[in-house]
């Protein structure tokens, strides 16, 4: 999880940067920055959902040999 914030936290400090080094006229800039943020957005909510996936499958692995241990 530190992992994804540490990375979504560099793209957004890139997006930033980016801003002020690639000058556009305002409807441009206004339609990359709106891209760029459903992209972001997108990516952000796969990568959740394949986490809970995850989490989900060790959980009922743990659950399992608890059971069978018993």
């Amino acid at each position: 999880m530190r992992t994804i914030m540490s990375f979504l936290g560099g793209v957004i400090a890139g997006s930033g940067i980016m801003l002020f080094f690639a000058p556009q006229s305002g409807k441009d800039l206004r339609d990359g920055i709106k891209t760029r943020y459903e992209e972001i957005k997108d990516n952000s909510i796969e990568a959740a959902r394949e986490r809970e996936a995850e989490l989900r499958a060790e959980l009922a692995a743990l659950t399992n040999r608890d059971r069978s241990a018993k």
